[in-house]
């Protein structure tokens, strides 16, 4: 397992991992897939997007990280 610098690690503030960092950078594209999902279905007003929300939760990392393990076990 591979360190990244401080300077380039997407987890500042400490170094991590590069399977760690792709993690986070893998995560960090859903959210803002799902962000854009959530925009385009409301036309971004705050009140539908409220609405959206309750139907259609925004990813947690922690769900992420969960069903990426589970994932990978499978895959072994």
């Amino acid at each position: 397992m591979s360190t990244i610098p401080r300077a380039l690690s997407p987890c500042r503030p400490h170094p991590c991992s590069r399977e760690h960092a792709d993690l986070v950078l893998t995560f960090r594209e859903l959210a803002e897939c799902w962000r854009l999902a959530a925009e385009h279905a409301t036309g971004g007003y705050p009140t539908d997007l409220a609405l959206y929300r309750e139907s259609h939760p925004a990813p947690k990392f922690r769900d992420f990280l969960t069903h990426s393990r589970t994932n990978n076990r499978r895959a072994a």
